[in-house]
């Protein structure tokens, strides 16, 4: 039996350390991440909410909400023509949590669109912000990449 001594490994993707820039994700996406929060616990009993303002630049932004149980719950097309400034809340309507875990998700894409700015926020009855969950801005010039940013929910 060999043992390897791990810490004298180094390990960089191809391009990673020599001097090549990689793409955060797709062929050109940049990450910009001021707050990134994996999951959420919502309570259903003090009646709070999930509140998604999704801002797009460019020209015709093309996304998709959805969740595991469900193949999607709107998209950019339920907002009618096209905007610049896109908000939704969840947990405002009684089945809007369809699961006391679940992970919903926002696919965009970059087909017509520069840049797009996620911001989730955990939100009291009274529509107070409890915490910002995620602020990210997502950035592409290759109109063939796509971001699936996801949020894991627990309800109670």
């Amino acid at each position: 039996m060999s043992v390897v001594n791990a810490s004298s490994w180094s390990f960089a993707p191809e391009g990673r350390g020599s001097g090549v820039k990689m793409a955060d994700f797709g062929n050109a996406g940049k990450i910009t991440i001021r707050r990134n929060a994996a999951a959420a616990q919502i309570d259903l009993g003090a009646k709070e909410s999930l509140h998604y303002k999704l801002t797009a630049l460019g020209d015709k932004p093309q996304f998709a909400f959805s969740c595991k149980h469900r193949a999607a719950i709107l998209s950019s097309d339920t907002f009618g023509p096209p905007v610049m400034v896109y908000e939704w809340d969840l947990g405002k309507k009684p089945g809007d949590f369809d699961a006391t875990d679940d992970v919903y998700v926002v696919a965009m894409w970059f087909a017509r669109i520069t840049k797009y700015t996620l911001r989730v926020e955990h939100r009291n009855q009274a529509g107070s912000v409890i915490e910002v969950l995620k602020d990210i801005d997502y950035e592409s010039q290759d109109p063939n990449d796509s971001y699936d940013d996801s949020l894991r929910v627990f309800t109670a």
